[in-house]
């Protein structure tokens, strides 16, 4: 079966100097998964398919089956609960097409773009335009069938409120050539989390990450690509990370809160097997930046 490569963003706002689109409606509705494989209808206009795909992160293996409109009809039913409508537009910029999607409810104001690649060295050097906001791929409330699951909303544009908004870094290095990812602990030690903190008026999300990382553990870095976005969930309530892939260059032997918090460094084949925060990052990491 063939392999996808797609990358998804906040999308900011329309850049001028483009060639747009306006595509119908798309309704997608999600049948009973068969193992690790998502089934999902998928209707725009008057065609009609049968959605196989499996994976996450940037790669996903898909298989489409055209149905009949009377087939589809008779198999939507089933998907109650668990559907997604959105209008689209396409965006054709230098050569390049960007697919810009606008959610219904309960995700009405929430606008993204993506991208699709042949493989995925292209995927990696590809350059992010300006237009686009930080990066949803590897965020799992975002993908398509978490959506139409989801009942409330997830944040609809990126940097909202700063209580609901953190800032930090995906700290990554090589040691004979093994990609080495940096985690620090939180304060009252209960997990392995990446270096965050909260906005702060006058410094750039970029500054504040780099910042961060410093005090949290020892980091001095360079920023190697966009940003993404991962929820962080505590029994206060879900975080949004803002996170800045940085090519560590230094690891200090003592820092601000090394009395407060433990640093840790392991291999980025092993935190792909963390939690869900972890592993996201490391996913990014592996997809993008540190991977063979």
């Amino acid at each position: 079966m063939p392999l996808e490569f797609k990358r998804k963003f906040y999308f900011l706002r329309d850049p001028g100097k483009t060639s747009w689109k306006s595509l119908p409606e798309l309704r997608l509705g999600w049948l009973q998964d068969t193992g690790n494989w998502e089934t999902c209808l998928k209707n725009v206009q008057d065609e009609y398919f049968l959605n196989l795909s499996a994976g996450e992160g940037l790669a996903r293996t898909s298989w489409s089956v055209p149905l009949s409109a009377d087939s589809w009809q008779e198999l939507w039913p089933s998907t109650e609960g668990c559907r997604l409508v959105s209008t689209l537009e396409l965006l054709v910029q230098s050569g390049k097409n960007f697919q810009i999607e606008h959610y219904g409810e309960p995700h009405a104001g929430l606008t993204t773009v993506s991208v699709v690649f042949a493989h995925q060295q292209e995927a990696r050097t590809w350059k992010v335009p300006r237009f686009f906001g930080p990066e949803l791929t590897y965020d799992p409330r975002f993908q398509d069938k978490a959506l139409a699951e989801i009942k409330t909303q997830v944040p609809l544009v990126p940097l909202g409120p700063h209580d609901t908004w953190a800032y930090g870094i995906l700290p990554f290095f090589l040691e004979n050539k093994v990609p080495q990812v940096v985690l620090v602990q939180t304060r009252n030690q209960e997990r392995w989390i990446f270096p965050k903190g909260q906005p702060e008026n006058g410094k750039s999300p970029a500054k504040v990450a780099l910042q961060e990382g410093r005090e949290e553990a020892g980091i001095t870095g360079r920023i190697l690509g966009h940003p993404i976005v991962l929820p962080y969930y505590r029994s206060a309530g879900t975080t949004n990370l803002l996170l800045y892939p940085v090519r560590v260059t230094r690891l200090a032997d003592t820092w601000l809160e090394a009395a407060q918090r433990e640093r840790r460094v392991v291999p980025l084949a092993e935190a792909i097997f963390q939690d869900e925060l972890i592993r996201g990052g490391a996913l990014c990491l592996q997809d993008l930046y540190a991977g063979s």
